[in-house]
């Protein structure tokens, strides 16, 4: 692709990427440290837009690259969004939410309850 160097520099990197540890109690009363990513490629044409998988097998490297080809379906859609995605490091674990910035909008996790989604928005 014919891509100028100061733009290919652009897009080779995340914007900023959130990596998080932390105990989580769980339904069977085993304790296990759980690790999030949040991963901005890029907010130029706006704030972050990305989901939110959770899946214990899913990497930092994973989450970034979809939050890349986030950028890319941004721009070519034209929706003035930029890109993100998140993981969670278990299956299951719905009523945690990875604090994000004002300049990021994790949208609701496919096949989550509705009450688990609001229980999202008020954290």
């Amino acid at each position: 692709m014919n891509i100028a160097e100061e733009r290919r520099s652009r897009l080779s990197e995340c914007d900023w990427e959130l990596i998080v540890h932390f105990p989580v109690r769980m339904d069977d009363g085993e304790v296990k440290v759980l690790t999030g990513f949040r991963v901005v490629h890029n907010d130029s044409r706006g704030p972050g837009k990305g989901g939110i998988r959770y899946h214990p097998d899913v990497t930092l490297d994973e989450v970034r690259a979809l939050a890349a080809l986030m950028t890319l379906k941004s721009a070519v859609a034209n929706i003035p969004y930029g890109s993100a995605k998140g993981n969670w490091g278990a299956r299951g674990v719905f009523n945690i939410f990875l604090p994000t910035s004002l300049n990021d909008l994790p949208p609701p996790p496919m096949w989550v309850a509705s009450a688990v989604i609001g229980q999202v928005a008020f954290l």
